[in-house]
């Protein structure tokens, strides 16, 4: 197994490529949409798709910062050296694509001003996060993990979700109507000044 080859060519396919489901979902909204101007957008999205997986061209040039979540069973190990690779694939598939620069230079407070500009190589841009999901007889969230499963996958986004994010503390007002009063009325103000629709609101508790 090429760890780096396999890891480039997913970045690849996860940038240029739909899901089955997701690509059966808009066909299906295709289908049933009767608003002219709505039927308008989800058929440039169609033809965007084809566009994509045709030329290996990003479906959006602004969703290149690489999330990945790795699925291992109890008789595998996460090396220093596995996450070395997964990095230098994940370099070398958003060079090969490649996706948009978006990695900023300078330190932590030119990269909040921008003020050193991007760097030109596409693959500077790091892992936003690894998240680690395995089987556990303690967890209260179990998954059939097989002992010899690798798996490792990967979601390409823009800054959005981590630009609009907000904390919350909920202090004593533990109710579940509190928590929800309190997502809707900042996502109604939120959600209005998105520049991209739809938006898939996620609500996390802990």
């Amino acid at each position: 197994m090429d760890i780096i080859e396999d890891v480039s060519n997913a970045i690849i396919k996860a940038s240029t490529n739909l899901s089955e489901d997701k690509f059966n979902a808009l066909k299906k909204a295709i289908s049933v949409e009767d608003n002219e101007n709505a039927l308008w957008a989800l058929n440039q999205i169609l033809e965007n798709y084809k566009v994509a997986s045709k030329t290996k061209f990003p479906l959006c040039d602004d969703t290149g910062i690489p999330h990945v979540i790795i699925e291992i069973g109890e008789k595998r190990e996460i090396t220093g050296e596995l996450i070395a690779q997964i990095n230098e694939g994940i370099e070398k598939g958003l060079n090969n694509l490649p996706a948009r620069p978006m990695a900023v230079k300078g330190n932590d407070v030119e990269r909040i001003e921008q003020s050193k500009g991007l760097y030109n190589s596409p693959g500077q841009m790091k892992v936003a996060s690894f998240l680690i999901d395995s089987f556990s007889e303690d967890s209260t969230y179990k998954r059939n993990i097989s002992p010899d499963t690798l798996n490792i996958h990967f979601i390409l986004e823009g800054g959005g979700p981590e630009i609009r994010a907000k904390t919350y503390r909920v202090y004593h007002k533990r109710s579940i109507e509190n928590v929800i009063g309190t997502a809707i009325g900042w996502l109604s103000e939120s959600l209005k000044m998105l520049g991209c629709t739809p938006s898939v609101p996620a609500v996390g508790i802990g």
